[in-house]
């Protein structure tokens, strides 16, 4: 009996003995986690060539990485132009670890008459897929994929995916932002699941100078201080001779691209006449602003800048050309302008399955769908802001104080007849 007993008692202890030598697998691994696995572009222009810089942000706080792109890669990042021409620009790879973030950096050169030549290919400014010959804005891009290697757990790794890619439009627009130099530090991008953005940008204007060159300050604000970019909206005609309002990769850029890339461009639109007024969209590539056929524009002069952490342009207007005497107490100037603000877009998805249409009562067509899903991240959201003032305000000097007594002289003699 006494032998049975210590035998149990040394099998349940060799048992345990055997438990303890087989190490337990560790998953800490698994709360690894890509923050962007697109990357974040940062653009710098030198003379010759524009600094690129693509960041990864990584959330790795059980060290599990063994291997990421580093050093110089010789086959480089490739890059692809509007007709299809593809080469390859070369890239240095690097990393760094600060407690649970790992970052991986490519850093590249942009040749900026590459910059320069998928700017002006007709059609690169468009929201196509590349279905028609003018919806190319996927034609011209930069790209680039590469792996990392992970650990899962201490006996198995895995292997996960990251790429960088940008189309010219996006290029552009991040170029002429860093012209700008609008970016702020508290920018708080709005969500939304609308493929268009929101569209909550106000914008108001106040007389700095009066005269026939009056100076003016176009104050331009967004919730979530966000605005990356202000330009004159590109205008083009359309079959019910309105005047369409577009974001400037949505249409070729051949008729206003001289005005983007300009030294000096051109921030804002300016007329004496109805110029243009908001429309309610049906579709989110409807555009949000008509403007009006029979507009009489103004040149101006401007600069824009931020002004106490507020998006702010100055203008001159050119108002040597109006006719006082056509004028009345109540003639206005309209003042509208481009935004383009970042906002951050939810992924929406939608179900697959078969769909059945019946034609007859005995005959039908079966689809099938597979159903899937619409990116999100960072977007550019794209709207135009649009503000009034009284030409007679603009106007207030001693020759126009004149005018405007005679002008509310008539209005008033009006009114007194039509009673």
């Amino acid at each position: 009996m006494r032998i049975k007993v210590f035998a149990s008692l040394a099998i349940v202890l060799s048992f345990f003995a055997s438990s303890t030598a087989v190490a337990v697998d560790d998953f800490s691994c698994l709360n690894f986690k890509i923050i962007n696995k697109q990357g974040s572009w940062s653009l710098s222009e030198g003379p010759l060539t524009t600094k690129a810089v693509v960041t990864w942000s990584i959330f790795d706080p059980g060290n599990c990485i063994t291997k990421a792109p580093s050093g110089t890669d010789v086959s480089g990042i490739g890059w692809q132009s509007a007709n299809y021409i593809k080469g390859y620009f070369p890239t240095i790879w690097s990393s760094a670890r600060s407690g649970s973030n790992y970052a991986i950096v490519l850093a590249f050169d942009i040749p900026n008459t590459w910059i320069a030549a998928v700017g002006n290919a007709p059609g690169i400014y468009s929201g196509g897929m590349g279905h028609w010959p003018e919806y190319k804005s996927f034609a011209a891009r930069l790209w680039e994929y590469e792996v990392i290697t992970r650990k899962v757990s201490n006996t198995q790794t895995t292997t996960e995916s990251i790429e960088a890619w940008i189309d010219a439009s996006t290029l552009w627009n991040k170029i002429l932002t860093n012209r700008q130099k609008l970016q702020r530090d508290d920018c708080s991008p709005p969500t939304t699941s609308d493929s268009a953005g929101p569209q909550d940008a106000v914008s108001s204007v106040k007389v700095l100078t009066a005269g026939e060159k009056p100076k003016i300050s176009l104050e331009i604000t967004d919730p979530g201080n966000c605005i990356s970019l202000v330009h004159t909206p590109p205008i083009g005609k359309a079959a019910s001779d309105k005047l369409l309002n577009f974001k400037f990769w949505d249409k070729e850029a051949s008729q206003y691209w001289a005005n983007l890339t300009s030294t000096n461009p051109s921030i804002i639109r300016a007329s004496t006449t109805v110029f243009g007024k908001t429309v309610k969209s049906n579709y989110s590539f409807d555009p949000f602003f008509l403007f009006e056929k029979d507009a009489t524009p103004i040149n101006t002069k401007d600069t824009i800048s931020l002004i106490d952490n507020k998006v702010t342009v100055v203008s001159e207007l050119d108002l040597t050309g109006i006719d006082k005497k056509t004028l009345s107490p109540t003639s206005e100037v309209q003042i509208v302008a481009g935004v383009y603000s970042v906002f951050d877009k939810v992924s929406t998805c939608y179900s697959g399955g078969w769909r059945v249409n019946w034609t007859t009562s005995s005959s039908f067509t079966v689809r099938y769908s597979s159903g899937g899903c619409t990116s999100g991240g960072l977007t550019i959201s794209y709207q135009v802001v649009s503000s009034k003032i009284l030409t007679l305000d603009l106007l207030e000097t001693n020759g126009a104080s004149k005018a405007k007594a005679e002008a509310e002289a008539k209005a008033k003699a009006e009114a007194e007849a039509k009673a």
